[in-house]
């Protein structure tokens, strides 16, 4: 029987753009002078990292889709029900959130820190998405979005990522695949610009 985990990283706040974001990791690799994501000179844009992993992904399966639009339904009916905002889910958040699932799931991963060094602020900015404010709520193991939320729930970092006044948009990614270690891999993205 597969066991479900959670892991997540509060709100972290850019300091003067591009620094990676914190997360406990303000050190970038200083290789390029280009922000993945964001174009150089040229109007171009790198959308992988050096060994093909994507950094954004978009999808038409419309499963996926739905378990995503589901957790971003879940979450925003509780943010109501406590008289907060309501967050706005963004094609671009969820990209980039979906490409973290994916590459946990490829690499056989459970980190807010993929193998390339990225925190999550980094991944959203190379994602081609500003922020002053970012986080990160991450559940593995979960067979419904509405488990999922509940874990989040019973942990109290990842209640306050959900109940956090300063969000103002969302994104959902998630991955599933059966022959993994956990099958489904749930990102949430939070940010403010």
């Amino acid at each position: 029987m597969r066991t479900a985990v959670l892991a997540v990283i509060g709100a972290i706040s850019l300091v003067a753009y591009g620094c990676g974001g914190g997360g406990g990791n303000s050190s970038g690799n200083g290789a390029t002078s280009q922000v993945p994501g964001q174009p150089d000179s040229s109007g171009q844009t790198e959308d992988a990292y050096g060994n093909g992993h994507p950094i954004t992904l978009s999808t038409m399966n419309e499963d996926n889709l739905e378990t995503e639009s589901e957790v971003v339904r879940i979450v925003n009916e509780h943010r109501v029900s406590l008289g907060k905002n309501a967050l706005i889910s963004t094609q671009g958040l969820a990209e980039v959130a979906r490409a973290h699932s994916m590459h946990m799931t490829i690499h056989s991963f459970f980190a807010h820190q993929n193998p390339e060094g990225d925190s999550p602020g980094q991944r959203i900015l190379k994602g081609g998405i500003l922020w002053s404010i970012a986080g990160e709520n991450l559940a593995a193991g979960f067979s419904t979005p509405e488990a999922a939320f509940v874990a989040w729930m019973n942990s109290p970092g990842h209640k306050d990522n959900i109940e956090r006044d300063d969000w103002v948009f969302t994104g959902v990614g998630i991955w599933k695949e059966s022959t993994s270690e956990y099958g489904t891999y749930y990102t949430q993205n939070f940010c403010r610009p």
